[in-house]
């Protein structure tokens, strides 16, 4: 559970002016002790599950092929939890430490839905497996996600571990995120010098 404090008091901005270098820390640290530090990497990922792929699906929708009258309609895309394939062709659940554990990259099966038209008319409809997507930890597709804090322990997690992080081929991969400015926004700032007081940017 997330302990609300009060939020801290920004005195420069209440007297008109720009938040000191202690108001911007103490905001940083409200948001660090809040929503962790991996929030933002998390919030992204699971932003790229629900918005960015079926986007794409949607941009390749219809797929023309060079006979006349035959054409592959995309439906959707799904991704499955993390899992891992064993030598005898069985398929089990993977947690993270399994994954690290035994040099495995934790990632989740895609399927893809796809119709085929002839003549415009709905032939058969087909889901067929297409690969892999490494599933970041602690997002909505993570199997973390489905356990209760109490059953971290059992599959030799950390409760407090923030995620936000990939398990490639058993290593932890991070994804460093850039700061970009907004676009066409003008962003104010205090002058640099006696004669310039503010700066538009």
């Amino acid at each position: 559970m997330v302990d609300l404090l009060p939020l801290p008091v920004l005195t420069s901005v209440q007297d008109g002016g720009f938040p000191s270098r202690d108001d911007r820390w103490a905001l940083v640290e409200r948001f660090i002790r809040d929503k962790g530090l991996a929030n933002h990497q998390i919030k992204s990922f699971n932003d790229f599950l629900d918005k960015k792929l079926p986007k794409i699906v949607e941009e390749f929708k219809v797929v023309e092929t060079e006979i006349k009258g035959l054409k592959i309609v995309l439906e959707r895309l799904e991704v499955g939890w993390p899992r891992i394939k064993e030598s005898d062709g069985s398929e089990s659940l993977i947690y993270p430490m399994e994954a690290r554990l035994r040099n495995a990259t934790y990632s989740a099966p895609m399927y893809l839905t796809a119709t085929l038209y002839v003549d415009d008319e709905p032939y058969v409809t087909e889901t067929f497996y297409i690969g892999e997507l490494p599933i970041m930890v602690k997002s909505k597709r993570c199997n973390l996600t489905r356990l209760k804090p109490g059953e971290y322990v059992k599959k030799f997690e950390d409760v407090q571990d923030f995620g936000g992080y990939f398990i490639i081929n058993g290593s932890e991969r991070v994804i460093i995120s850039q700061e970009d400015l907004v676009a066409d926004r003008p962003i104010y700032d205090k002058g640099d010098k006696p004669s310039v007081r503010y700066l538009a940017k």
